[in-house]
């Protein structure tokens, strides 16, 4: 996708690796918080890869007082159906673009997308129910292997808010570690015009971008690639969409090649 950056600078800036800005705390006697909260908008998993040593595992829970019945459908960056390797109870492979399912309350599955391609491929899926929504949680663990067939890395999604059209994301680039974001669109008509300001610490601006999403389709954003003032520097970005559809999450690379999902933060007042 072309994008449209606007590089903000102070003066001739020279880009050193900075240190990392750690904080002050102390325990907390607060009691703590509910752990899991599952809403009716969770419906994107933004990154479902298989192929060149990678599968991934999803799991579905039906959190309801009643069955749920729902379909997940997987999605090019095009936002085109994409019939990915789903591994059978039998052992065997089908390939589909999308998979019903029908839980009994409080009930699991598992599906997984099998590693049987030689090269990398990488979708997204979309949860859609064919009557009024269930609460569904979700989780989706991206994994490779070595040679002895042992898990060598993993990293854990969860279902995203197809609503997360304002939010704030940390990114991290010190020590060789490069920051990817995954954007989304998952509305079916409306293109999301997206902006991105990257920030450090302080709150101070280093990069902005806009774009135009258009409807259904994703974009793949590394961080220290497509904006190079961001290179050995850490901080956050705030990403606001000009509709009410937007999925994003985030994904770090380290320097040996292993793979890290990182989670967005907003919450419903940033909206008003």
């Amino acid at each position: 996708m072309k994008r449209f950056a606007l590089l903000i600078l102070a003066g001739s800036m020279v880009v050193t690796a900075q240190p990392r800005h750690t904080a002050q705390f102390r325990q907390s006697l607060a009691p703590r918080p509910l752990s899991a909260l599952v809403d009716p908008n969770d419906r994107v998993f933004p990154d479902i890869v298989e192929g060149g040593g990678w599968e991934t595992v999803i799991t579905l829970v039906n959190m309801s007082g009643s069955p749920a019945q729902f379909t997940l459908t997987f999605y090019d960056d095009n936002g085109n159906p994409a019939p990915m390797p789903l591994l059978n109870p039998d052992g065997s492979v089908s390939r589909f673009a999308s998979a019903d399912f029908a839980l009994d309350t409080n009930t699991s599955t598992e599906l997984v997308v099998a590693n049987v391609d030689s090269s990398l491929n990488s979708v997204w899926s979309y949860l859609s129910f064919p009557g009024s929504s269930a609460a569904i949680a979700g989780m989706a663990v991206v994994r490779t292997y070595d040679s002895s067939n042992n898990v060598l890395n993993e990293s854990t999604e969860t279902l995203s808010n197809i609503q997360d059209f304002d939010f704030f994301a940390p990114f991290d680039n010190l020590q060789g570690v490069a920051t990817s974001i995954i954007l989304i669109n998952p509305g079916n008509s409306l293109t999301s015009n997206v902006r991105i300001s990257a920030q450090d610490s302080g709150g101070n601006e280093i990069v902005r971008d806009r774009f135009a999403l258009p409807p259904g389709t994703r974009t793949t954003i590394s961080l220290p690639s497509s904006y190079p003032p961001l290179r050995g520097t850490s901080g956050k970005l705030r990403v606001t969409g000009d509709t009410n559809r937007l999925s994003a999450v985030c994904f770090r690379i380290s320097p040996a090649g292993s793979l890290a999902y990182s989670s967005i933060f907003n919450w419903s007042g940033m909206f008003h």
